[in-house]
């Protein structure tokens, strides 16, 4: 059977009582969602997959030194159903383990956020991919751009560069074609998936001159945040 859910209000009140090295937050999505979005909460790190497709996951869950450490696994994904599937594949790989999942998802928490009145607590930060036309969520966490561009590293989240996603002008790895951030400035320096290259417009790849993905296993990725970005433990949001 799946594993437990927690609503919105259950998943803070869990994350935000936790000591620290208890728990990991663990994100089942694919790289190019939570780079521009994830959950971070202090004392409790989270684990990016940075996987391209769900096949990765398997091995990456049966083998990560991270999940096996923690007594407590929390995940998510952007609606629910990822995990779903995800928590049975954990559960049946770590039985002594205690597995939650977030009920609704990334999609469900924000939307319950929206109409709380202390932004400091969504434990959310950036913007949640979506798998339609608006490419992202319009409703995101209160640090709004968490994505960095490739080539220079300054913030930038918009894989299309002010482009409608409907415009089909995304930035692509010339490999694999998999989504990268590159920001407008370095945006005119590289040529994308589907661009001509020049000597003086390189061809970009996911991992800037090489492809890091096609035929590799995912290198996964812990983010942790200083305790001293917690919010009260007492805060409740509405269901």
């Amino acid at each position: 059977n799946p594993s437990q859910h927690l609503t919105a209000t259950e998943w803070n009140e869990h994350l935000l009582n936790k000591k620290e090295g208890t728990a990991l937050l663990l994100d089942v999505r694919n790289v190019y969602e939570s780079r521009v979005g994830r959950f971070m909460v202090p004392d409790v790190p989270t684990l990016l997959t940075n996987t391209r497709k769900y096949s990765d996951l398997p091995h990456l869950l049966a083998t990560n030194p991270h999940i096996r450490d923690k007594q407590e696994i929390y995940m998510y994904c952007t609606g629910g159903v990822r995990c779903e599937r995800v928590s049975m594949l954990v559960q049946s790989l770590y039985p002594e383990k205690k597995i939650y999942q977030l009920q609704g998802g990334i999609q469900t928490y924000l939307a319950l956020q929206k109409d709380y009145n202390d932004e400091s607590c969504n434990l959310f930060q950036g913007k949640n991919f979506v798998f339609d036309p608006r490419r992202t969520d319009p409703m995101h966490g209160p640090k709004p751009v968490i994505g960095k561009c490739l080539v220079c590293s300054t913030p930038h989240d918009d894989y299309d560069n002010g482009h409608a996603p409907s415009e089909e002008k995304e930035a692509r790895c010339n490999t694999c074609r998999m989504l990268i951030l590159v920001c407008n400035s370095c945006r005119c320096k590289y040529a994308c998936w589907g661009e001509a290259a020049t000597d003086q417009r390189p061809s970009l790849f996911c991992g800037l001159d090489r492809c890091n993905h096609e035929g590799a296993a995912p290198m996964p990725e812990l983010v942790t945040i200083p305790s001293s970005n917690s919010c009260p433990s007492s805060t409740i949001m509405p269901e």
